[in-house]
């Protein structure tokens, strides 16, 4: 399995129930804001990719670790693009509840909350 066969083995594993991390729970809840930031900042930021060895057999995890050991990004371009202070532990959880990819794409899930949070707070 190379990397993109990797990446859409995940995506095809999507379920709807990953995106309730979006969703605020109260009003102003900033940690969502900020997951929702990141989110929307990702497919803006520049990934680098370096080839690694053939993709591990196994489990899920090891697979999707194996994907993201092959890239890098600046965090500072997340800071800059999400408006937030350190992207850190919202990255992370982001990274392993795997709304968004190594590839730069986002879980499709991820995008119609957002969408619909955004069709809501717009009056739309």
């Amino acid at each position: 399995m190379d990397f993109e066969e990797a990446i859409q083995y995940f995506k095809e594993k999507e379920t709807p129930e990953d995106a309730l991390l979006l969703i605020p729970q109260e009003k102003g809840d900033q940690r969502t804001r900020e997951l929702q930031a990141i989110v929307i900042a990702w497919p803006k930021i520049r990934i680098e990719r370096e080839k690694k060895t053939a993709a591990p057999k196994g489990a899920d995890q090891d697979l999707w670790d194996w994907l993201w050991d092959q890239i890098s990004y600046e965090e500072s371009e997340i800071t800059r693009a999400a408006r937030i202070s350190s992207p850190g532990r919202p990255l992370e959880v982001l990274i392993l509840n795997r709304l968004i990819y190594p590839d730069g794409t986002v879980s499709q899930y991820a995008s119609k909350a957002l969408r619909s949070i955004i069709k809501t707070q717009l009056g739309i």
